[in-house]
């Protein structure tokens, strides 16, 4: 009688054991076919704070190589020029970078702190504030989102609300940016405007930051939150449809990569105790799969991907 419950109790220590040997096997495997699959290219420029004290320009690799600071001046929202070749970035002044020789070139733009290029690099959209946060049904004598020729001739406003993150479709159509719908500012919403200001649509109806273009224009990512979580990052269709959440943390500033395959974001390591303190940068899949962490910190934050031609 015992010698049978020994039996039985070693052959169901041998299947557990077996099961749970071939479950890790299969958990490697599917992990080595990611990895092998996994392959983002290209470069992400982003704003660093390798002291914690101000913030930096930096440079890195899709394959976590060629890391390299570009700023040692206190500088913020890196963007690259459509060219590919040049980065603009905020510092004491809009300056533009040569990323190949290094040549730093300050422009006379003092029109606002956030700012984008247009597709064929002849326009820029930029944000002004006014004296306090107005929703779009609102309207201010200052605040909006404008649009001037980079010779800086030619200024006309879009908008007369409050804006910020304006983002320009890669089809040139329509410019992507965030608003409110209450004076507190807990509404935020994803709105797109063309170029001609003619006509002014919302996108989202949950809260949501920091809208960016697919590579085809058909879709945006964005920053969201939704009664699923309390953060995390969404994709939706151009026309509203389709919302689709990726992650459910507290990721942050999503950017496509220029062949669609990928996203850049800016999160926090999940197991990390203490990494609410700082965020790193992070690639994932452009369906939200196979999260891998870029950068190592302590702040990186705001990433943009090198565009090609």
């Amino acid at each position: 009688m015992k010698r049978r419950l020994w039996r039985g109790l070693f052959g169901g220590i041998l299947l557990i054991t077996l099961l749970g040997v071939s479950g890790i096997g299969w958990w490697l495997w599917t992990d080595y076919q990611k990895r092998l699959n996994f392959k983002p290219e290209g470069q992400i420029v982003y704003e660093c704070w390798p002291e914690r004290r101000n913030s930096k320009i930096c440079l890195i690799n899709a394959d976590r190589k060629g890391y390299k600071q570009l700023t040692d001046e206190p500088s913020r929202s890196p963007t690259w020029l459509p060219d590919g070749k040049h980065i603009a970035f905020m510092g004491s002044k809009l300056t533009v970078i040569d990323v190949d020789n290094s040549a730093v070139k300050s422009l006379d733009f003092d029109k606002g702190g956030q700012f984008v290029w247009s597709p064929n690099g002849q326009q820029i959209v930029f944000v002004r504030s006014g004296s306090k946060l107005r929703p779009y049904t609102e309207r201010d004598e200052i605040a909006g989102l404008y649009i001037i020729n980079a010779d800086g001739s030619n200024e006309i406003r879009l908008t007369n609300f409050t804006t910020y993150n304006p983002s320009w479709s890669p089809d040139a159509k329509h410019v992507a940016f965030i608003s409110y719908l209450d004076e507190e500012g807990r509404e935020p919403r994803v709105f797109i405007i063309s170029p001609d200001g003619a006509e002014v649509k919302q996108i989202t109806n949950t809260y949501s930051r920091t809208a960016s273009w697919s590579p085809d224009s058909k879709q945006l990512v964005f920053t969201c939150i939704t009664e699923k979580s309390r953060g995390g990052i969404c994709v939706i269709n151009v026309d509203g449809s389709g919302l689709i959440q990726l992650t459910y943390s507290h990721e942050q500033s999503p950017t496509w990569s220029p062949d669609g395959k990928y996203i850049a974001y800016w999160g926090s390591d999940p197991l990390c105790f203490l990494c609410n303190l700082s965020g790193q940068l992070w690639i994932m899949k452009a369906d939200g799969s196979y999260q891998q962490r870029l950068t190592n910190g302590p702040v990186d934050m705001n990433p943009a991907w090198r565009p090609t031609k």
